[in-house]
């Protein structure tokens, strides 16, 4: 027995076919066509390196393994009957199990977790006076049997849907907002269906939506969710077998849906960003020094001169290595372990900033210019002031009440910085920086 293999999934093996079949969990997750497992891994290392492990330790049942990357080093495979002690034996294999079935439940309302309190503002001490709570700016995950999109609960005051994304596993299709909407302004079912097919065919997912975010507008609100104001992700679970009801790798794959991928995106973007912005910050500390010098000896006019020759060297120095950024911007995701749509993510975040690092270079430069000749207060509302009263409004708003995707959104948010270029361009041409602050102090 193997330690590394979970005791249901050595039991299985061990079991007789007849006493497989006799149990609900025994079975789960062998296909007696091709006679494999899908089991679940954790496991060291990346996609790659794992595919080579496995070309070099099976050369001749490679061919019969699938390789289904997730986040956070857990993998799903299908792997010969034959194969599943061999792999668990891999020392890269930290773990193996077996995919378990999914039964529905019946949830419990509200009015059973002292929810209302929360949302009217009514109670018995101060927290929960002050609440109010409807669950604007939140992003709610339903993993279930599906929703019934059309559902008045589900849908603004307007008509439009509350659901971002909608993934049904079933007909392998995501759906987006834009997508649900076009169904929704259908005259007819069939015309509505036609665009959006998706179902709940148990009602269940409908149910437990409900109660975590439906607004009520099918009861005139009395009916209410615990979220009632959020929008909604949802994934229809389970892929059509024989045997109806999902699977434990279904859940995973969902919940890698519903998670972080735009989070993960940003934070892989933001990582090979700062690598790069070394080289304008460094700048910018050098002009302030240097400058700053030629400012305090009453050099003003080699002041002058020398700010504009650092600016441009700046600027042209970030133009070749946003060109490079760009080039490579493929090349730093693939170093991460995690899913596809987070590497296709972050190869575009890169992009973006690769293109923006110019403008992040002058407007930076421009900023230390100012410093040099003592203008805090400037630099001050130049940089914590504008991104407080600019930058995090317009963020949250385009964020909250609009459509606009995640690239195009990060987009948006970087021409932001052209404006701050400008503003730059007119302080510094206007020299307000030019001045000895050792004199005047």
């Amino acid at each position: 027995m193997n330690e590394k293999i979970e005791n249901l999934l050595n039991l299985a093996m061990d079991a007789t076919p007849e006493e497989r079949a006799k149990s609900l969990n025994l079975n789960v997750g062998y296909d007696t066509e091709s006679a494999s497992w899908e089991v679940v891994v954790k496991f060291f290392g990346t996609k790659e390196q794992l595919q080579a492990i496995f070309e070099s330790a099976f050369p001749t049942e490679f061919s019969n393994i699938k390789i289904e990357v997730l986040s956070n080093e857990y993998v799903i495979l299908q792997i010969p009957e034959n194969l599943v002690t061999p792999v668990a034996d891999l020392p890269e294999i930290e773990y193996m199990e077996k995919p378990k079935q999914l039964f529905f439940t019946v949830e419990n309302g509200k009015s059973a977790s002292c929810i209302n309190a929360l949302q009217t503002g009514q109670g018995s001490t101060d927290v929960i006076n002050r609440s109010n709570l409807t669950g604007r700016g939140v992003l709610v995950a339903i993993v279930d049997s599906g929703i019934d999109y059309s559902h008045p609960d589900f849908r603004n005051t307007d008509g439009t849907t509350r659901i971002i994304r909608l993934w049904d596993q079933t007909l392998d299709n995501v759906y987006d907002r834009e997508t649900i909407n076009r169904a929704l302004e259908q005259p007819t079912e069939a015309e509505r269906y036609a665009i959006c097919p998706s179902r709940d065919i148990s009602g269940h997912g409908t149910h437990v939506a409900g109660i975590a975010a439906g607004n009520g507008r099918a009861s005139n609100g009395r009916y209410r969710g615990v979220a009632y104001e959020s929008e909604l992700v949802v994934v229809k679970l389970g892929t059509p077998r024989k045997r109806t009801l999902p699977r434990t790798t279904e859940l995973m794959r969902a919940l890698d849906f519903c998670g972080l991928d735009a989070v993960a995106a940003i934070n892989i973007s933001s990582t090979v960003s700062n690598l790069f912005n070394v080289v304008f910050l460094a700048l910018g500390s050098a002009i302030s020094i240097i400058v700053g010098q030629q400012l305090g000896a009453g050099d003003l006019e080699h002041a002058v001169d020398t700010d504009r020759k650092m600016i441009f060297f700046s600027v042209a120095a970030c133009v070749v290595i946003g060109a490079a950024m760009m080039l490579l911007a493929p090349l730093f995701p693939a170093i991460y372990n995690t899913t596809d749509t987070v590497k296709d993510y972050a190869t575009k975040l890169i992009r973006i900033a690769a293109a923006f690092m110019p403008f992040y270079s002058y407007y930076h430069a421009t900023y230390f210019t100012l410093r040099s000749g003592g203008k805090t207060v400037v630099t001050f509302l130049f940089d914590s002031g504008y991104l407080w009263v600019i930058m995090v409004p317009a963020a949250f708003i385009i964020s909250r009440f609009t459509n606009i995707p995640l690239i195009p959104m990060f987009f948006i948010c970087q021409c932001s910085e052209i404006f701050k270029a400008l503003v730059g361009t007119i302080l510094v041409n206007k020299k307000v920086w030019v001045n000895n602050i050792v004199d005047e102090m």
